[in-house]
């Protein structure tokens, strides 16, 4: 599980990264989900390049499939009730918007089916995907500070 996720400002993007590590629970499993969630429902998420690479990026490489969205969507689903498109924004080129959520944790799911052989137990993990916030209402764009009072 990744807790720790830091903002670090890419362009217009934030860069949100962690790391997993691989638990024997988690290695016995021939699929894990990955899920992208609470941005509050008045916001859009607009999600880029999603990686998830073993260290030092072995072992297939990037175990997040089409996550910068050259396929649509292909591989991802809804978690809950949101939808959502991929669209061209420049200079990024396709990204996935995910719009209409009913409530901040709904979002992006993918299963990433992995070859057992890749998990091992104490192994780590980097994640890494540039996402950023912007207004349902109007489409500005908001940084996204995570250690922000909010009411």
């Amino acid at each position: 599980k990744a807790e720790t996720i830091v903002p670090n400002n890419i362009g217009p993007f934030t860069l949100a990264h962690g790391i997993v590590k691989i638990t024997e629970a988690l290695a016995a499993l021939d699929r894990i989900f990955m899920y992208l969630e609470y941005t509050h429902q008045d916001f859009d998420m607009i999600v880029d390049n999603v990686k998830m690479q073993r260290i030092p990026g072995i072992c297939g490489g990037n175990l997040v499939r089409n996550g910068d969205f050259e396929e649509y969507g292909k591989f991802w689903r809804r978690y809950s009730d949101p939808q959502y498109d991929i669209v061209e924004r420049m200079p990024m080129g396709k990204v996935m918007k995910v719009f209409n959520k009913k409530h901040e944790d709904h979002g992006i799911i993918q299963y990433l089916y992995i070859d057992q052989d890749c998990l091992e137990v104490k192994q780590r993990f980097t994640i890494t995907g540039k996402f950023r916030i912007e207004s349902s209402l109007n489409g500005t764009s908001y940084e996204c500070d995570l250690y922000a009072n909010v009411d």
